[in-house]
């Protein structure tokens, strides 16, 4: 569980200051300010994980975590995917890669 968290995290971290930086992301100020306060509150957390050896999450943060970790690497996919011209007109909820 420790090592998925950690990995949630520094995905979660990673994806949300891409987001932040990206010219390719069309966000509104609040969502870039809101994408830096989950930035900082990941790499914080890995931080303090890893210096202080805290203790585990309960299973419901981990669950959340993992969720939102998900729903940013999905997004990526999708933001990458229209930036390279491939579009799927399936449907929403189709199964389709870049």
């Amino acid at each position: 569980m420790g090592t998925l968290t950690m990995i949630c995290l520094a995905l979660l971290g990673a994806i949300a200051t891409w987001g932040v930086f990206s010219r390719h992301v069309d966000d509104t100020l609040g969502q870039r300010v809101g994408l830096s306060v989950v930035a900082i509150g990941c790499f914080v957390r890995l931080a303090q994980r890893i210096a202080y050896d805290l203790p585990q999450p309960p299973i419901e943060t981990l669950v959340i975590l993992f969720g939102v970790t998900v729903y940013a690497v999905s997004t990526a996919v999708k933001i990458v995917c229209a930036r390279r011209g491939i579009s799927d007109r399936r449907g929403r909820g189709a199964a389709h890669g870049c």
